[in-house]
C-alpha cells in the first residue's frame, strides 16, 4: 500500500519572482502534485523598518529625544571641557577615538591650540567641527540623539554607523556614549584603482573548482565605495553557471562586495557582507556571499570596514556547478484559486542542494495585492521542499 507524503509551506510573500524545488528521495518516475492556495486569515506578521547597514540614508536632522535621558549642557568654552575625559589626557588616552582624533581633542583639552587650528588637520572640516564617522556595537540611536540634541545635524546614517560633523569639543563626551565603539575621522574618497594597479589581482583566473587566495590591506589601495578603507580586489571568471560561495577572513573587521565586470571597482553591487566573529572561540572576522553566476566576469573587492585599517586577510571560493535541469513556470492565480502543478522525478535532473536526491523546479510571481499563499507537495515518494528568491534553483 503507497502512502501520500506531503511537504506544506506557508509563505507571506513580498512583491517579485521565487522558485520551488520539489526534490523527491532518490525515486526516479514518483509523479508529484503541487498546489499552491491563498492563505484567507495569515497569522499577524511583526513589521520592520529602515535599511541594513549597507544602507546610506539622508536624514531629515529634526531632534529627537535622547532615551538615557538629556545630555550634557555644550561646554561655554573649552576650559569647561570635564576634566576627566580632557584635562591631563596624552593623545592615546581614549580607547575608542582615531589616534588623529584623540590628536584634536588633547590639544583642545589643554588649550594648546584654538579649535579651528586643531581641526584643521582632519581631513575634513567646517569651522570648529571635524567630519566623523561613528559606530556602535548594535545601535547607533543613542549618539545620534546626543548628537542631535547637541545642535548637530546628521547627514547619513544606518542601524550601527552615522556620519556628521562633529565640534571638537563634543569628541570625548560622544565616545563615551552608550554602544559606541568607534569614532574615526571621515576621509574622502580616492580615484578608482584600474586593472593595470598593483591592487587588482587576477590570479583566480577561470573558476572551476574552489580556490584560494590571500593579501594584505595597505594604505594606497583604496576602496572607492567605502570612504577611507583600504582595499584589494580580485578578478575571476566562470565559463558556465555556477553557485559561488565566497568567504572573506581576518582578524581585522573587513566588508566583502561581489561586482559583475572585469577589474569593476566601484558600482553597484550583485552583494554585498559585513565580516562579523560568528562565534565566541574564534578571533576572526568572517564576511559570507553566495550567489548563483551566469557565465562571465566578475571582480571580489576585499575592503576593510573602518577607514585607514591594515592587516592580513583570506579569500575562498566554493564553487558547485548549477543545475542544468528545465525550469517550469508554474499557475499562479488570484486570492480565491487553487493551482495544481504535477510532475516526475527522474534521473535526468539531480538535485543541487541534496546529493543523490532528483528534482523539479517552477518559477513564479507574487504580486503586491496578493502576497500570501500556501504550496502544497504530495508524493507516493518521501519528499522535500524548497523557496528561494529570484529564480535560484540552489542556494538559501
Amino acid at each position: 500500500m503507497l502512502t501520500t507524503l506531503r511537504s506544506l509551506v506557508k509563505i507571506s510573500l513580498a512583491l517579485g519572482l521565487f522558485a520551488l524545488a520539489a526534490l523527491g528521495g532518490g525515486l526516479a518516475n514518483a509523479p508529484t502534485s503541487m498546489t499552491t492556495a491563498t492563505d484567507a486569515e495569515p497569522p499577524p506578521l511583526a513589521a520592520y523598518s529602515g535599511g541594513g547597514d549597507g544602507d546610506s540614508v539622508p536624514l531629515d536632522g529634526a531632534p529627537k529625544s535622547d532615551p538615557y535621558g538629556p545630555p550634557d549642557a555644550p561646554p561655554a568654552s573649552n576650559d569647561d571641557l570635564d576634566a576627566s575625559l580632557l584635562g591631563a589626557k596624552t593623545a592615546q588616552s581614549i580607547a575608542n577615538i582615531d589616534s588623529a582624533l584623540n590628536a584634536i581633542v588633547d590639544s583642545v583639552g589643554k588649550g594648546q591650540a584654538a579649535v579651528r587650528d586643531a581641526v584643521a588637520n582632519a581631513p575634513l572640516s567646517d569651522g570648529d567641527s571635524v567630519a566623523v564617522t561613528v559606530y556602535a556595537a548594535s545601535d547607533i540611536a543613542d549618539a545620534k540623539s546626543f548628537l542631535e540634541s547637541n545642535g548637530v545635524s546628521v547627514d547619513y546614517s544606518g542601524r550601527t554607523w552615522l556620519e556628521a560633523y562633529v565640534p571638537a569639543d563634543l569628541l570625548a563626551r560622544l565616545a563615551a556614549r552608550t554602544g559606541v565603539i568607534r569614532v574615526a575621522p571621515l576621509i574622502p574618497a580616492r580615484a578608482a584603482q584600474t586593472t593595470g594597479n598593483a591592487c587588482v589581482d587576477a590570479s583566480l583566473g577561470t573558476v572551476s573548482a574552489d580556490a584560494s587566495v590571500s593579501g594584505n590591506w595597505v594604505d594606497g589601495c583604496d576602496s572607492v565605495d567605502r570612504s577611507g578603507s583600504n582595499a584589494r580586489f580580485y578578478t575571476f571568471s566562470t565559463s558556465a553557471k555556477a553557485i559561488i560561495d565566497i568567504e572573506l577572513g581576518s582578524t581585522t573587521q573587513g566588508y566583502l562586495y561581489l561586482r559583475a565586470g572585469d577589474g569593476t571597482t566601484t558600482g553597484t553591487a550583485l552583494d554585498e557582507a559585513i565580516a562579523i566573529i560568528r562565534s565566541v572561540s574564534d578571533s576572526n572576522h568572517t564576511a559570507l556571499i553566495s550567489e548563483e553566476l551566469d557565465a562571465g566576469d566578475y571582480t571580489i573587492e576585499a575592503a576593510t570596514f573602518a577607514a585607514g585599517e591594515t592587516g592580513d586577510f583570506a579569500i575562498t571560493l566554493g564553487y558547485t556547478a548549477a543545475s542544468t535541469c528545465a525550469v517550469t513556470a508554474a499557475t499562479l492565480s488570484d486570492e480565491s484559486t487553487t493551482n495544481a502543478n504535477s510532475g516526475n522525478w527522474a534521473a535526468s535532473c539531480e538535485s543541487v542542494a541534496r546529493e543523490g536526491s532528483f528534482s523539479q523546479y517552477y518559477t513564479f510571481s507574487v504580486a503586491a495585492t496578493d502576497p500570501h499563499h500556501t504550496i502544497t507537495l504530495t508524493s507516493t515518494a518521501d519528499n522535500y521542499l524548497y523557496l528561494r528568491s529570484g529564480g535560484r534553483t540552489s542556494g538559501p
